[in-house]
């Protein structure tokens, strides 16, 4: 089964593995939705990957906001089709699913923002 025409949702694709992803996997003929909080960060990739001859699009995503996660989720199908699977960890019914939950909890024990990684 080859990746050309899967339709894969990456988040933190505004740099490192998240952007190498989204540039080897649209390269490579998947429909490619990018997800960050970098926007125009995004942006810049998303037009260099189309260049290229890609399909991409991207959204704000904070993945430690349920909602925003499902949010994400959904438009990348209304644009493309079914996902080819969900991003590790972020499976709706997956342990790993509520980071929102994971977030709130880190916030009341140590009484300050969950961390992120700049």
């Amino acid at each position: 089964m080859g990746i050309e025409n899967k339709v894969i949702a990456i988040t933190g694709a505004s740099s490192g593995i998240g952007e190498g992803a989204a540039r080897l996997l649209a390269g490579r003929g998947a429909k490619v939705v990018m997800g960050a909080r970098r926007t125009e960060r995004l942006a810049q990739i998303a037009d260099e990957i189309r260049a290229a001859g890609g399909t991409v699009s991207y959204r704000a995503l904070d993945v430690t906001d349920r909602a925003d996660f499902e949010a994400f989720i959904a438009a990348a199908e209304a644009e493309f089709g079914r996902l080819l699977g969900y991003p590790p960890g972020h499976r709706p019914e997956g342990p790993a699913a509520d980071a929102a939950a994971r977030a709130r909890g880190w916030d009341a024990r140590h009484g300050r923002p969950w961390p992120r990684v700049r």
